[in-house]
């Protein structure tokens, strides 16, 4: 009877297991696989960032980066793709609204110490987004020289790997530029005229 018991006991334990979905078992998390990170500088100061990210989401309605201390420099034209389709630019971002309407939508909010550049999510899972967006007054104009100061990436989602590439209008190198970075454990240097 004992026997019959267990036996019953485990068809049911069994049955449960393979019944119920997997994302009940064990819950997925929100994570990053790469981040590649493009500038170009132009003559004007100005700078073109293009990020592709890909990402595997399983929460939330939004993504989105958080850009402050900008001094007198303005983000603007920011547009996303994802696996070759534009998202439509939504010129008030309802950060209220469902992940069904924010799908294939991006937008710019304005905060007190910066932007937020928002996208829409749309269907939970891996996803290959490209941002781009313009920074104005990128690089700042010193006394005796020109100087790049910013922010690459800082964010909660750590990404497994991270690439930031910085290219202008003339060749960069240790003749003319110094470089150096901090916040994280990998290196920077000139390779075939880009930092």
């Amino acid at each position: 009877m004992r026997l019959i018991k267990l036996i019953s006991a485990l068809i049911l334990l069994i049955s449960f297991f393979f019944s119920a979905p997997v994302s009940d078992i064990y819950a997925q998390q929100n994570s990053s696989e790469r981040v590649e990170i493009y500038v170009e500088l132009f003559e004007d100061g100005s700078g073109k960032i293009t990020e592709r990210r890909v990402e595997n989401i399983y929460d939330g309605t939004e993504r989105y980066i958080v850009k402050e201390n900008l001094g007198k420099s303005e983000i603007k034209d920011f547009m996303v793709t994802e696996d070759g389709r534009v998202y439509d630019f939504e010129k008030k971002w309802n950060i209220d609204a469902s992940r069904e309407d924010k799908m294939f939508k991006n937008g710019l909010i304005k905060t007190k110490n910066g932007n937020e550049l928002a996208w829409g999510i749309g269907q939970y899972g891996r996803h290959e987004y490209v941002l781009e967006y313009t920074v104005t007054n990128m690089v700042k104009q010193l006394k005796d020289s020109q100087m790049l100061f910013w922010t690459f990436f800082d964010e909660d989602i750590k990404p497994e790997s991270i690439y930031v590439e910085i290219k202008t209008f003339k060749p960069l190198g240790e003749e003319d530029e110094s470089i150096w970075a901090f916040g994280y454990p990998g290196s920077i240097n000139f390779v075939d005229g880009k930092i």
